[in-house]
C-alpha cells in the first residue's frame, strides 16, 4: 500500500506559495526518520516569583547582550498571571533560546566549515549555528514573539532538524501515537503554544491536532501538564 501525504501550510498568507505549500509522505516524519543531529535549546534566564501588592504572580525571561552579560531587570521581559502554574508554564514556553556560536565553526547540522561563502545563520527556534543549505523558512508565528528578531518580519529562518521535529510532532498528535510525541518532545526544541505550518489553511495548535488524532491521553498532557490554551484570545488594542 503506497504511503499516504499530507499538504502542510504554512499560515501565513502573505508568504509567497513555494514557501507555503509542501506535500511529503507521511512516512517522512516516522520517529525511526528522527535528524541524527538534534541541537537542543539552551534557554535565556528566566524566573517566577509572587508580588504581595497585587496578589499576581510575575513570569520574568531575562536575555543576555551580545557580549554575554544578562540585561538589566528594567529591560527584562515581565507577565503577569493569576496562579503559579500558568506563570511557569508560560515562562518556560516563552523564553527564548540562546544563539549559539559553534566551535569549532562548522555548521551544526553538515558540520562543514564556514567561510566567506558559507555564512552560518541562526536557527531562531532552538539557537543552533547552521549553513544555508540545512535552513528552511517558517512563518514568524511558529514561534513565540519572544524568540522573533523583527516582529514585522513575514517569515523566521529555522534549521531543518527543527522544521522536521515540528512536522513530525504534528503527524504524531493526528495519528494519535502519544509515544512517539512524547520521543519528540522530548529533543526540547518543539513549540506547543504556537501554530504548526497547517492543514487545508486553518491555523492548527498542538491541542487541535490532538482532538483530530482522537488521544486523550495526548489532550490531557497538553492541556493538564503544560498549561496549553485551548483557545487563543486578541488583545483588545493591538489585535494580536
Amino acid at each position: 500500500m503506497p504511503p499516504t501525504s499530507t499538504e502542510l501550510v504554512i499560515p501565513n498568507e502573505q508568504c509567497p506559495e513555494s514557501q507555503r505549500r509542501m506535500s511529503l509522505p507521511d512516512s517522512q516524519f516516522d520517529v525511526n526518520l528522527m535528524p541524527q543531529v538534534v541541537h537542543s535549546r539552551v534557554l535565556h534566564q528566566y524566573s517566577v516569583h509572587f508580588n504581595p501588592q497585587n496578589r499576581r504572580w510575575i513570569a520574568t525571561i531575562t536575555k543576555t547582550r551580545s557580549d554575554g552579560m544578562y540585561q538589566s531587570r528594567s529591560k527584562a521581559l515581565k507577565f503577569s498571571f493569576q496562579s503559579e502554574f500558568e506563570a511557569r508554564k508560560f515562562v518556560k514556553a516563552y523564553s527564548p533560546p540562546k544563539m549559539v556560536e559553534p566551535i569549532p565553526p562548522n555548521c551544526t547540522s553538515c558540520n562543514k566549515q564556514f567561510n566567506n561563502r558559507r555564512k552560518s545563520h541562526h536557527c531562531r527556534n532552538c539557537g543552533a549555528g547552521v549553513c544555508e543549505d540545512c535552513t528552511t523558512k517558517w512563518a514568524n508565528n511558529m514561534v513565540p514573539k519572544t524568540y522573533c528578531v523583527n516582529i514585522n518580519s513575514l517569515t523566521i529562518q529555522v534549521c531543518k532538524s527543527c522544521a522536521w521535529l515540528s512536522n513530525a510532532f504534528c503527524m504524531a498528535l493526528l495519528r494519535g501515537q502519544f509515544e512517539d510525541v512524547l520521543t519528540i518532545y522530548e529533543t526540547g526544541n518543539i513549540n506547543l503554544r504556537t501554530p504548526f505550518a497547517n492543514i487545508k489553511k486553518e491555523a492548527m495548535f498542538p491541542v487541535h491536532c490532538a482532538v483530530l488524532g482522537g488521544s486523550l491521553q495526548a489532550l490531557k498532557w497538553l492541556v493538564d501538564t503544560h498549561g496549553c490554551p485551548v483557545a487563543i484570545n486578541r488583545h483588545p488594542r493591538t489585535r494580536r
